[in-house]
């Protein structure tokens, strides 16, 4: 899903799991494109959100924003909420990218273009100043005020692309006399971006945090009884919400679950579903690492030093080795804690099973140079050498259950 106005038709639109609607389920229920007509635990950030937005929509200044917490906690959802009611206000033009699937600043204009005009564009040698003068004067021609949602941007933060484009909005919108809005997603407080942005950007900080087991299993009830109406046990929802990691593995385990039973959904399937899922997922992480990246995660626990160490003998930098560590954390395959009495020593734990690196097949990857990922999509960024000493960035996106 690129723009949410053309993803929020009447019937819905779940490209995950709009095949499995059968035998009396309805998974789309449990999909990421779903909107709930009631969100609850997350009012105040609602509130917040609109507060920031209502002002700009009535011709006055709006204030920038930047959403921030643990995935899977409401942040696009609430987004998707406040979308689907400026979809009803002709002088909005609100716009959602989701950086972690694709970026580039032409790529961002000619979406906002094509959505203005109703058809796809071609980018075919599309020039960035082409490409954002023409949206620009469309914007203008039509009298709209863009509230332009960028998402993942922790993944793209630090590309020079992604600072370019917030600039052009924030400072070089006044010549074509458009009004812009900037709304950040990010799984952390802490954006690192060009001074010249920031001193523009300045945005109120929104963080959503962490749902606690209680409020997940409320959640997870409701879902399921939208998806299974009396078709799952008690038991079986209790054991979902008491082991997930988050929502999204919830409604993850809960489709797979669906898929196993022949008419409900009880205890013994779901511990089938979930253990399925998380081998499921382990493997499809593994296959995105360096054979550097596996001999690291093999050799733990450890702390950084002697990580730092280890990375040292093979003739690489420090710098290499905190990047092998982030890409761990963010493919979600360890955990850090700080070592007791050991200043900023930190120890690093697998939480992957031994069985799954031992029957990993080991083959040649291209070398990569940043991974993100969630339950429900890889995000990689894999940076190829073309051999001349030219690195070319690509940016893949691999869907799974």
């Amino acid at each position: 899903m690129e723009h949410f106005s053309r993803a929020l038709p009447q019937g819905g639109y779940y490209p995950l799991l709009r095949s499995w609607d059968m035998g009396g389920f309805h998974l789309s229920y449990l999909g990421e494109e779903y909107i709930p007509e009631r969100f609850p635990f997350r009012e105040n950030e609602l509130r917040t959100i609109w507060g920031c937005i209502e002002p700009f929509i009535n011709e006055g200044f709006g204030q920038n924003l930047l959403i921030y917490g643990p995935p899977a906690t409401g942040k696009t959802t609430s987004i998707r909420i406040v979308f689907k009611q400026l979809s009803e206000i002709g002088r909005a033009l609100p716009f959602y990218h989701a950086c972690g699937t694709t970026f580039s600043r032409v790529s961002v204009y000619a979406k906002i273009l094509s959505e203005l005009r109703g058809h796809d564009l071609s980018l075919k040698g599309a020039t960035f100043q082409d490409t954002y003068e023409k949206t620009m004067n469309e914007i203008a021609k039509r009298k709209k005020r863009l509230i332009l949602t960028l998402d993942d941007i922790n993944y793209v933060c630090q590309l020079p692309d992604f600072n370019q484009l917030l600039y052009s909005l924030l400072r070089g919108c006044g010549e074509f006399g458009v009004d812009v809005m900037v709304i950040l997603i990010s799984s952390s407080g802490y954006i690192n971006l060009d001074s010249r942005v920031m001193s523009s950007l300045r945005p109120v900080h929104i963080k959503f945090r962490q749902y606690t087991k209680r409020e997940m299993y409320r959640i997870i009830s409701d879902r399921a009884g939208l998806a299974f109406g009396d078709r799952i046990t008690e038991q079986a929802l209790k054991y979902v919400s008491e082991i997930c990691v988050d929502l999204r593995h919830a409604f993850a385990i809960l489709a797979h679950a669906a898929s196993m039973a022949k008419n409900v959904i009880r205890l013994d399937t779901v511990r089938k579903a979930a253990l399925a899922v998380r081998d499921s997922n382990s493997h499809a992480k593994l296959r995105l690492l360096t054979p550097m990246e596996l001999e690291i995660l093999k050799m733990l626990p450890a702390t950084s030093t002697e990580i730092k160490e280890a990375v040292k003998r093979r003739g690489l930098s420090r710098t290499t080795a905190w990047r092998i560590m982030d890409k761990l954390r963010d493919l979600e395959l360890v955990t850090a804690e700080r070592a007791a009495r050991r200043g900023n020593v930190m120890v690093y734990s697998p939480l992957v099973d031994e069985s799954c690196l031992r029957n990993l097949n080991m083959r040649q990857r291209s070398t990569e140079s940043f991974c993100a990922c969630d339950t429900g999509r890889l995000s990689i960024i894999l940076q190829r050498n073309s051999g001349d000493g030219d690195n070319s960035l690509e940016l893949r996106s691999l869907e799974m259950l």
